[in-house]
């Protein structure tokens, strides 16, 4: 006999850091990402409500750490292990790709880290976002550099990041 299907919610918002899709599967955040990629079978949850209260306390400074239950439902092994690394970066922190690559016990393979962050699935709670080039460059997210500024720029405690265009 075949498992039943999992409960599956997901809502998408506008909020004040950009057009958001929240995702929850038994009771844990699965995907938070960028633009709309709700189902219209998938109705909204109590979870995914909690979900942008804490996103936009966190976009107004009032929240440095989530408290929401995550778990991985897709990826290797490998992206995993990136994914729980990037956990333990603190709020306020940045890292460099090599930095990340050695925090999870692989100093050499700092291009699939990278590739590892591209993939993540948990945007924002699982912050991708802290990590940047080696040179203290802004490099690549899906939201966008702008978007990753700004979330930076939301976990500063001193002036605006300036100056980074695309990486530059």
């Amino acid at each position: 006999m075949k498992n039943p299907p999992s409960p599956f919610f997901s809502e998408c918002r506008m909020t004040s850091i950009g057009l958001l899709t929240v995702c929850e599967t038994n009771g844990h955040i699965t995907e938070l990402s960028w633009g709309d990629h709700s189902s219209p079978s998938a109705p909204p949850s109590e979870l995914t409500h909690l979900a942008f209260e804490q996103l936009e306390a966190y976009s107004q400074k009032r929240l440095q750490t989530f408290s929401l239950p995550i778990i991985f439902i897709k990826g290797t092994d490998f992206q995993k292990r990136i994914w729980q690394t990037l956990l333990q970066i603190p709020y306020g922190v940045t890292v460099s790709y090599s930095e990340l690559a050695e925090m999870a016990g692989c100093p050499k393979a700092v291009r699939a880290v990278g590739m590892a962050c591209h993939c993540n699935p948990i945007s924002i709670i699982v912050p991708c976002h802290r990590v940047i080039g080696k040179n203290k460059k802004l490099t690549g997210y899906a939201g966008g550099l702008d978007v990753k500024r700004r979330l930076l720029d939301i976990e500063s405690h001193s002036q605006p990041i300036q100056g980074c265009k695309d990486g530059q």
